[in-house]
This record gives structure tokens, C-alpha cells and sequence, in this order.
């Protein structure tokens, strides 16, 4: 028997059209969140500090020790030149600067430069105190030993240096 749609609006009840529920709900039922201990959120906050700490001190070794670095290093440290009148102290830095403390007749002077090495040539910028311009100078490294290092200069003169201990 069907209903007309006057009574079905009397009513307050769509019999014309039979709807199921469904039985289950299709979303799985939620589960009570889990009380957190008083300590876990201070422990996560401890992990995720160590494992920053931790890339950051790996990506500045990285940059420190490989991409910074410009000169080699078994050439970084304290060189001795010993050429009977003329001696010198050459300090080199892993981060490309030279300090060269010479004594040429008696007359002491100190040179600065920034230092770059390509393969066997180094490049050495100084500022020029007369002219107050940039000079670089190409030197030649024609021996590189832990204890031993042999330069040419630019003009050809060879200079032989020694380890400071």
C-alpha cells in the first residue's frame, strides 16, 4: 500500500523509500589518547636537541675542514727559512692567511697576505704598503713534505723551509 505524500508529511516519515542504517560505522572507533608520562615530552625535547646539535656540528666540520679550507694541510703551521743573511717565520692558516715575519739585513718586517693553493702553484695576495694596491704573487711549490717544504718564487729564487717544532 503506498502513502500519498500528504501523509507522509503528516507523519514526519519518508515511507515511501525504505533506508537501511547501517549496522557498523564505516570509521574504525577512536581510541582514548594515552596520557603522556611527565618526563616524555622532556625526553623528546632532549633527543631532538642532541640529534641538531649533532647534524650542526657535522655540516660546520664539512664546511671547516673541506670547503673553507684553501690551503693543504700538511702545508698549515709554522715554517722556518733559514738563508744565511736572510731569515723568516711563515705561519700558515688553514683558512688561507699567511703571516711571513722576516729579517732582511738587520730590518725586520711582517707580511700578510691571503693564501690560495691550486694543485703546485700558490697564490698570494698582498697589499702593496706604497701603493696601497692589491699585488698578487704565483709561487711554486716544487716540494711538499710533513717536515720539508721546497718554494720557487716568481723570480726564480728557491727557498727551502723547515718545520718549527
Amino acid at each position: 500500500m503506498r502513502r500519498t505524500l500528504n501523509e507522509e508529511i503528516e507523519t514526519g516519515r519518508n515511507v515511501s523509500s525504505k533506508v537501511k542504517k547501517p549496522k557498523h560505522s564505516p570509521h574504525p572507533p577512536q581510541r582514548a589518547a594515552a596520557k603522556a608520562t611527565p618526563g616524555a615530552a622532556a625526553k623528546r625535547w632532549l633527543i631532538l636537541a642532541t640529534v641538531g646539535l649533532m647534524t650542526g656540528g657535522v655540516v660546520w666540520a664539512i664546511f671547516e675542514f673541506v670547503v673553507w679550507n684553501t690551503i693543504p694541510s700538511d702545508m698549515v703551521g709554522k715554517w722556518v727559512l733559514f738563508d744565511g743573511t736572510h731569515e723568516a717565520n711563515i705561519q700558515f692558516y688553514r683558512g688561507g692567511t699567511m703571516v711571513g715575519t722576516f729579517n732582511q739585513g738587520g730590518n725586520p718586517f711582517v707580511v700578510e697576505s691571503r693564501v690560495v693553493v691550486e694543485g703546485k702553484k700558490i697564490f698570494s695576495t698582498t697589499l702593496n704598503k706604497q701603493t696601497q694596491q692589491y699585488e698578487t704573487k704565483v709561487l711554486t711549490i716544487r716540494s711538499l713534505e710533513p717536515h720539508r717544504l721546497v718554494i720557487e718564487d716568481f723570480q726564480g729564487k728557491v727557498m727551502e723551509l723547515e718545520r718549527a717544532e
